[in-house]
């Protein structure tokens, strides 16, 4: 099986740059992965804030409008008996002012039980009724006995009288001239009027539902985002499909409210989301509800707000093309930097590398030499093998020298541990001993000869 070769530079780059990436991207991956989260859940915490900040300043719409008809309560616990007539034209004086104030008002008006203004009506029922009405962009006054032959034991009047509380009633669709299509989605708010603790009457005000409209209309926190208001009882009091106000949701949407019990929820005054997909627009839609707690008797309203879960998937992925570019760039840099550091390294342990290589092979070269830019580890190999390379051309030139002859040649060991250089040193000695004692020998082997010579 063949086997392939890296050399060092290539395997710290394959090592550094893979083990770095690895880490790198699994570092960005988790944090990509927690922000996205924490983006799909901190819009829909917004959105809930704003449902619930909304559903309070409807409260507080609603909340103003009850303390306008407490006053007009208030002031009708101050009539007397014996001067009623006199008093009323002054009270409905008052109460045409506050439907003069209040542009949503569509009336105000007030009931009296009977046995409490005419001393000659016996009966504990029968009331008389009356107050002022738009109609057409004028303000008109009705009045009316009503009761007479008993209470209206399912009406509201009869609740209110039998509970003494402030009473909101789910809005309805009503017309003051009779006509169908003179018919506006209102709602009526009531507060009992008391004498001694005593019901005597009610003070109430119809509002019309389109003032909520306009409300619903302006919260809008996303793009495609939308909201709508549901009463009670579930009566669609504002919605951007105008052929849905005035119907029950059961009705118009019947497959969400039933699927999550919207109406039962509403009732118990609980703040919900779910998530579900219509395929009308091929999405997900988010919804957020948010209970409206109102005055009397204890009633809870809604306000839902719908945004397009394709919007959510565009923000994290707004989020997770941006966290890719900066990973990729990352990447890069980590890579450019990685690859200095490898070569910064690596190139030193490679010529490093090569000089051993031609000095196994006896062949060396002072003039190519390391070039040293670092104190570390590395730079001490490099100046290492310098200080070999010199040393060896040192010897080298001393050893010629040596075979030449030139025994008085100098020699500088490398250090006191250099084994070589003592080599050559004795050697360089032992030659020089080994010639003078030639020429010794020479000299005894003239004279041997010229003694000879002169004997003969």
């Amino acid at each position: 099986m063949m086997k392939i070769k890296f050399n060092i530079n290539t395997r710290m780059l394959v090592y550094l740059l893979s083990g770095s990436a690895l880490i790198y991207i699994l570092s960005l991956g988790v944090v990509i992965y927690q922000t996205m989260q924490s983006t799909r859940t901190d819009t829909y915490k917004i959105v809930e804030q704003t449902a619930a900040e909304r559903a309070n300043l409807i409260k507080a719409a609603m909340d103003a409008d009850f303390k306008a008809i407490e006053v007009i309560a208030d002031i009708g616990m101050t009539f007397s008996q014996d001067d009623f007539e006199s008093w009323e034209k002054i009270f409905l004086a008052q109460q045409k002012k506050v439907l003069e104030r209040n542009k949503h008002y569509l009336s105000v008006a007030t009931s009296f039980e009977l046995s409490f203004i005419d001393s000659t009506w016996t009966n504990k029922f029968g009331r008389l009724m009356k107050g002022y009405y738009r109609e057409n962009g004028e303000i008109k006054l009705f009045h009316a006995k009503r009761n007479l032959e008993g209470d209206d034991l399912n009406s509201n009047y009869y609740t209110i009288k039998s509970n003494l509380v402030n009473w909101i009633s789910d809005p309805e669709l009503f017309s003051y001239t009779g006509k169908e299509e003179d018919a506006i989605l209102n709602t009526n708010i009531s507060v009992p009027i008391l004498r001694n603790d005593e019901f005597a009457g009610l003070a109430g005000a119809d509002i019309d539902m389109s003032f909520f409209q306009k409300i619903t209309d302006s919260i809008r926190p996303y793009p495609g985002s939308y909201s709508f208001i549901l009463s009670n009882n579930g009566t669609v009091v504002a919605h951007p499909n105008q052929k849905w106000v005035g119907k029950h949701y059961e009705i118009v949407d019947s497959t969400i409210a039933s699927k999550f019990n919207i109406i039962e929820k509403i009732q118990q005054g609980k703040k919900f989301t779910f998530l579900i997909p219509d395929s009308t627009i091929n999405d997900e839609l988010h919804y957020t509800f948010s209970p409206i707690h109102l005055e009397g008797n204890q009633k809870f309203w809604t306000l839902a707000i719908v945004i397009p879960n394709s919007l959510v998937l565009e923000k994290t992925s707004g989020f997770l093309k941006t966290g890719l570019m900066i990973g990729i760039l990352g990447i890069i840099i980590m890579a450019l930097i990685i690859i200095i550091i490898a070569r910064s390294i690596s190139r030193p342990i490679i010529k490093t590398t090569n000089i051993l290589k031609d000095l196994a092979k006896g062949q060396f070269d002072s003039e190519n030499m390391i070039k040293i830019k670092t104190n570390d580890e590395v730079g001490v190999m490099a100046e290492s093998v310098n200080q070999l390379t010199l040393g060896l051309h040192r010897t080298t030139e001393f050893a010629s020298e040596v075979g030449k002859g030139n025994y008085d040649s100098k020699f500088d060991l490398l250090s006191e541990d250099d084994m070589l250089g003592r080599a050559l040193l004795d050697m360089r000695d032992n030659l020089t001993k080994a010639k003078e004692e030639e020429a010794k020998r020479k000299r005894e082997e003239d004279i041997r000869r010229w003694s000879s010579q002169m004997v003969s």
